[in-house]
């Protein structure tokens, strides 16, 4: 009779686990890359009590909670999993790499096991949908084209007037030379006597035609001077002396 009983109960047990109660979790969650995330599953509609629960990655095993021998992190994975409340686990630091499917499995007492799924999908930091990310990095090139725009515009003016500068201070100094040069006379007939005084010019030596000219109007003056003579001396009235 007891055996009856026995297996009218084995037969009864997963029947009435899987009526009762159920596994609520989130089915898809969204992380971006470089945050952590927590993965939550919780039993509701039973009265079964938890003996055991585990979470897996695919086919790997990240933790395990054990009502009598306590909490166990799989230590491949002792950097990148925390426990959470209520048999939850955090991701810590993801990447693109832990976008997968994770597993948890409630272990109960009269029930037997309850299963729930979630799809996790770790995206990239700086994407177009980072609406606010994306904003502030156009800002920011905005304003740093702005300083540099600036600056090249302060460079390429200050070298102009440089270069203006050193024109005119060598165009001056090509003009003071060349006044340096100047002969003394040159420079005389330029500057205005100062007070009225006039300026000795030096003599010059003469030259071939300048002589040539000068015994030219010596020898016309004597000419003429030799022709009033004559003229002077025809207006006396010598006495002729006859024989």
């Amino acid at each position: 009779m007891n055996w009856w009983l026995l297996l009218l109960w084995q037969a009864l047990l997963p029947t009435s686990g899987a009526v009762t109660g159920r596994i609520l979790a989130v089915e898809k969650m969204s992380a971006v890359e470089g945050t952590s995330a927590t993965l939550q599953c919780n039993l509701i509609h039973t009265t079964a009590e938890v003996t055991q629960v585990i979470w897996k990655r695919n086919e790997q095993l990240l933790a395990v909670c054990d009502s009598v021998y306590g909490s166990l992190i799989n230590p491949v994975f002792r950097r990148k999993v925390n426990l959470a409340l209520d048999y939850g686990i955090t991701l810590l630091s993801l990447t693109v790499n832990d976008t997968a499917e994770y597993h948890c499995d409630f272990h109960t007492f009269p029930d037997g096991i309850y299963k729930g799924n979630i799809f996790l999908e770790v995206t990239e930091r700086n994407l177009p949908g980072d609406s606010a990310a994306e904003a502030l990095d156009n800002s920011y090139s905005r304003i740093s084209f702005g300083v540099m725009v600036s600056v090249i515009i302060i460079i390429a003016a200050t070298v102009i007037m440089l270069v203006i500068l050193g024109v005119k201070r060598k165009t001056f100094r090509i003009s003071s030379a060349n006044y340096g040069l100047q002969s003394p006379s040159e420079q005389n007939e330029l500057s205005p006597s100062s007070h009225g005084r006039c300026v000795q010019l030096e003599a010059t030596p003469m030259t071939i035609s300048q002589d040539y000219q000068q015994e030219n109007d010596s020898a016309q003056s004597h000419e003429y001077f030799n022709i009033l003579s004559y003229r002077s001396l025809s207006s006396f009235n010598l006495p002729v002396e006859t024989r």
